[in-house]
């Protein structure tokens, strides 16, 4: 009975190596490669360990503008990390079931987002802090702006650029 069974498990291997039965080693064209998907796919996973952080390390640094290097290179590193966090929302989409306009409005946020913070950075880059205080000013309504139209119950949370806020101290 045991080869039997052997016997049966390497026949079924054969056979669906053979035929070409179970997945494909390449993906279908309307499949993305593993390589390709998303690591986390809950956005407020996203929010909680790219966002929060990068956000509360660039917020003191938006106070005064900077006076050496290193404190250009700092808000540089944090404003590219939310613009690529940023372009990287345009790809989700709302998961607000209760406001109809949360659908609507995600592809604004998203990009406003995005938008804003790469001109934090290229203002950064530039050592232009009038521009970078207006970029991270604008970036964080565009913040605002998703967070009101995501939260149907409770409060949403909202981000404030110079002062104490619920989620950024």
């Amino acid at each position: 009975m045991r080869t039997f069974a052997t016997f049966l498990a390497a026949a079924t291997l054969f056979l669906s190596g053979a035929f070409g039965v179970g997945r494909s080693a390449e993906p279908s064209p309307d499949q993305e490669p593993a390589d390709m998907q998303p690591v986390e796919d809950r956005i407020n996973v996203h929010m909680s360990y790219l966002f929060k952080p990068s956000y509360r390390r660039l917020k003191p640094l938006m106070r005064s503008a900077p006076t050496d290097a290193a404190t250009w290179n700092k808000m540089r590193s944090e404003a590219l990390l939310l613009a690529e966090s940023g372009s990287n929302l345009t790809q989700y989409h709302s998961s607000n079931e209760f406001n109809p306009d949360a659908k609507k409005n995600w592809p604004r946020n998203s990009a406003d987002v995005k938008k804003h913070a790469a001109a934090l950075y290229n203002a950064a880059k530039k050592q232009d802090f009038a521009d970078a205080k207006r970029s991270y000013t604008s970036m964080t309504k565009s913040c605002n702006a998703c967070h009101k139209s995501e939260v149907s119950l409770g409060s949403p949370p909202m981000l404030t650029p110079f002062g104490k806020g619920i989620t950024d101290n």
